[in-house]
């Protein structure tokens, strides 16, 4: 396939790269024919229709996923990537561009089936790329990318739409919203289609960029490293991966939490809880992706226990503001957060044929009865480590994906409802590019990923050394949902005045000065006022932007989302690109407090692809993606 990394046998690359300057259809001018762009055995025997939708693809797909009267909407299985740009890209060069590279996939030019089956079809441009009224101020943007998220997808066309919103105030970002159904592919496909659209400075795709090289080499290496691990330690394995299938089995049917400010009356849980409607989106100032590794290193722990033990963290803190008797009476609070896993290499498919959706769930405990940051990390760490050090990813993997097919329709969306009633939010950590990228030929800002799920979902993705991150929440469950956005801050910069790191989160320099930042505890607020507002701030950071990521998906680099599973667990990584790394930095003072050693020395785990990913720094002003570390 022309274009395409034979050096590199990842999926990152082969997905990225396989392009091809799609021809105008003859019968229409404006329709870009897709059945005239495939070669078919010309070029090389590859297949012209998509392979099968798996039966979870099925369900999302006919809207099946959950029961009837949960009332979750279709959109509610779409996924959303939001691009920020200085300068919005001219439809002329996105049209140009994004066909080039999403046409290349089989499933953006075939029509999705209710039978599960895909037909190849013609995509007209005048459907799928969409200019948007100009919005007065980013306010205004915001508004309009919570409507359009808020909308079903035509299954008469092939089920994704770009839309194009400009800004009128000066100096302010534009966005691009790549909307695409979840049922075409999963959080790392997306990532994957993304990185074959950004381009670096020299014009070569982002996949090309040392970071995302050394992410994608290192996942193949324990992927072909996964046959040896699991055949010298069969029987421990074996054992383990029983306990995971009946853990894991457990899930839906393991007492409630508990009842806070942040989640549904348990009456309602336990009944099933339903869409409660159009959802909020709470952007979260883009702090620095340093930072983070500043305090990782303090607390040597990974970049995911450190952003997520911040989310927990996040979440008592609201239920504090709210004046929640749960949290003021001291006692112990249960409250866990779903973490998608992915597989993110179909074998034995064609390059035109690798976006699809192999994914799971694994369930972690919440650290959210401690008032002390630091002892917050050390239990989310210790969590992280378990379900590192077991098969869980990996089994998890095997129930969704295979053992769902042997199930009945309604047990399967019981089984949903009870799993998801069960969880208080999904979080997901997504790596992304670690050096300025351009999409369209117009340089990327800034980037979210957007998902309107059942449960409040929590996207974290790294871009060009900040981290951009948003909670998509109920807005007539979550009160002042905004001040999430403060109380994530709080906690960050809580966690880093505990390990004693001398800089501020929202800095917008790279370096860690030696001197600590001055207290900046408005600067959330003054961020979210100019943003709805529309005037600009000194403390204001722009919305961030990072890379399009995200199937309910996903996470970043360090993401305790996707728990990166020993190699026998297929160093599941990422789902929505999404792998989490529960491993901590080999030569960083430890935190206040020993973390599960001996469970360390028993399992010898390859290296984390943080440590890949950080080798290569010390040359290099660049810091690699929260994710690099994640998997």
């Amino acid at each position: 396939i022309p274009g395409t990394h034979r050096n590199c046998p990842s999926w990152l690359h082969r997905a990225a790269h396989t392009t091809q300057t799609i021809p105008m259809s003859p019968r229409d001018e404006a329709t870009i024919s897709l059945i005239d762009a495939v070669e078919g055995p010309a070029a090389g025997g590859l297949p012209v229709v998509p392979s099968p939708m798996t039966t979870t693809e099925r369900a999302m797909c006919n809207g099946e996923v959950w029961p009837a009267e949960c009332n979750v909407p279709e959109y509610g299985s779409v996924v959303n990537g939001v691009l920020f740009f200085k300068r919005l890209p001219s439809r002329e060069a996105v049209v140009k561009d994004f066909s080039e590279v999403l046409l290349a996939h089989l499933r953006f030019r075939s029509l999705a089936r209710d039978d599960g089956s895909w037909h190849p079809t013609s995509v007209d441009p005048r459907y799928h790329f969409v200019d948007e009224p100009a919005e007065a101020d980013v306010a205004g943007v915001r508004r309009r990318i919570e409507e359009l998220i808020a909308v079903d997808l035509d299954h008469s066309y092939p089920l994704w739409r770009v839309h194009l919103i400009p800004i009128q105030q000066a100096g302010e970002l534009s966005a691009l919203v790549l909307r695409m159904h979840h049922c075409i592919g999963d959080g790392s496909s997306i990532a994957a289609v993304f990185n074959g659209i950004a381009r670096d400075a020299d014009g070569k795709p982002a996949g090309d960029t040392p970071l995302m090289q050394r992410l994608a080499n290192e996942l193949a290496r324990r992927q072909q490293a996964c046959g040896l691990a699991k055949a010298c330690r069969s029987v421990a394995m074996g054992a383990d991966a029983v306990k995971s299938f009946l853990s894991n089995a457990s899930m839906p049917y393991r007492p409630l939490e508990t009842d806070t400010a942040f989640t549904k009356p348990r009456e309602e849980r336990r009944r099933g809880t339903k869409f409660g409607g159009a959802r909020h989106v709470v952007y979260v100032p883009p702090f620095s992706l340093a930072y983070v590794k500043a305090c990782k290193n303090a607390a040597r722990v990974s970049v995911n226990d450190v952003v997520f033990s911040a989310a927990c963290g996040a979440v008592r803190r609201y239920c504090e503001r709210r004046g929640d008797p749960a949290v003021s009476s001291g006692r112990r609070l249960r409250m866990r957060a779903l973490i998608p896993i992915a597989n993110p290499n179909p074998s034995g498919r064609s390059p035109e044929d690798q976006v699809t959706n192999n994914f799971a769930f694994i369930s972690a405990r919440m650290a959210v009865s401690q008032t002390d940051p630091l002892e917050r990390v050390r239990r989310t760490n210790a969590e992280m480590s378990r379900i590192k050090h077991s098969t869980k990813a990996l089994v998890s993997l095997w129930q969704t994906n295979r053992l769902v097919n042997c199930i009945s329709k309604r047990a399967r969306q019981k089984v949903a409802r009870d799993l998801f009633s069960n969880h208080s939010l999904i979080f997901s950590n997504v790596p992304g590019p670690d050096i300025p990228v351009y999409i369209a030929g117009e340089q990327l800002e800034q980037v979210q990923a957007i998902f309107p799920n059942y449960l409040t979902q929590v996207i974290l993705m790294s871009y060009n050394g900040r981290v951009h991150m948003n909670f998509v929440v109920d807005k007539n469950l979550i009160e002042d949902a905004d001040s999430l956005a403060d109380c994530y801050i709080a906690e960050l910069r809580a966690i880093g005045e505990a390990l004693g790191v001398p800089a501020e989160p929202l800095a917008c320099s790279e370096a860690i000065s030696s001197t600590a930042a001055p207290n900046q505890a408005s600067g959330v607020a003054a961020y979210n006022l100019a943003c709805s507002s529309g005037a600009p701030t000194p403390e204001a950071p722009r919305i961030a932007t990072k890379e399009l990521a995200c199937s309910s998906v996903g996470f970043s680099a360090d993401a305790p989302s996707q728990v990166e599973a020993t190699p026998e667990a297929l160093g599941a990584a990422t789902q929505d690109l999404a792998c989490s790394s529960a491993d901590a930095s080999a030569d960083a003072p430890k935190v206040a407090r020993e973390a599960p050693v001996a469970e360390e020395q028993q399992h010898a785990v390859p290296p984390r692809l943080e440590e890949v990913a950080e080798a290569g720094q010390a040359g290099g002003p660049q810091a690699g993606g929260p994710h690099d570390e994640a998997r």
